[in-house]
């Protein structure tokens, strides 16, 4: 099976940079953790998507949205 490669697209790129800088103001932000874990995934960078699903399930048990969290989870 061959492996998968990720393509450049910079649009995405240009919106994961728009979007860290977003964390950086706010980081409880749910709707920037929410599109940064999808864009991580989709250009390859599974550290930084975990690190962004493990905020945002922070983020999910402080709003006390239990389900979220447990889709998740």
């Amino acid at each position: 099976m061959a492996q998968e490669t990720t393509k450049f697209d910079p649009k995405l790129e240009e919106g994961i940079a728009y979007f860290e800088k977003m964390l950086q103001v706010m980081p409880d932000d749910r709707t920037t953790l929410e599109f940064l874990c999808v864009a991580y995934g989709q250009i390859g960078e599974p550290v930084k998507q975990r690190k962004a699903l493990i905020s945002l399930a922070g983020v999910l048990l402080k709003e006390k949205d239990l389900e979220s969290a447990d889709r998740i989870a």
